[in-house]
């Protein structure tokens, strides 16, 4: 019986390698640290950019050298028309998933509130906003047409995108696709 090669791991050897930080991650934490040691951030602020700007600078890296920028392009394919689809959903069926959702806190309790527009509902699937929702579907909107080649095939992934964009009835998203 051969033995079964363990997969690699980021951390491993064979396996993605961390590597440095492009320059302008540099150049941000400079001015993240110029601007806390003048007094215009508190310090508590280098944690927040710790984990909101370093963590997913590092990761989105790994994952690049891991399963290389097709992939990345397919799993950002597959998000933008899977949250296009549900949006559409949402909007025609007038389901909103977190509508019934309280909790005992009155002050969290804003995310079961459902938003209207022009005697409209909005979309806002897990988002929390339709403004958000549309965000995301109208950045991610190229990754949408990326490996469709032919006519027919690109015909489904315009109309995803662009009915989850009108269902957040979002004026900013609508006018950035």
């Amino acid at each position: 019986r051969g033995r079964r090669e363990p997969r690699p791991s980021p951390f491993r050897r064979g396996g993605a390698k961390l590597t440095r930080p492009p320059p302008v991650v540099f150049a941000f934490f400079t001015a993240a640290v110029v601007g806390g040691l003048v007094g215009s951030q508190p310090l508590s602020y280098f944690r927040t950019l710790a984990f909101s700007w370093l963590v997913p600078v590092v990761l989105a890296g790994l994952a690049v050298q891991r399963i290389g920028r097709a992939g990345i392009e397919r799993v950002l394919r597959l998000s933008v028309l899977v949250v296009s689809g549900l949006a559409v959903v949402e909007f025609v069926a007038g389901f909103h998933p977190f509508q019934e959702l309280s909790g005992p806190v009155a002050a969290v309790n804003f995310w079961s509130e459902v938003q209207h527009r022009g005697g409209l509902v909005r979309s806002e699937g897990v988002f929390g906003h339709g403004i958000a929702l549309g965000g995301f579907i109208a950045l991610l909107a190229p990754f949408a047409f990326i490996s469709s080649s032919r006519v027919r095939l690109s015909l489904v992934p315009a109309v995803l995108v662009i009915g989850g964009v009108l269902s957040t009835l979002s004026r900013g998203p609508i006018l950035s696709l």
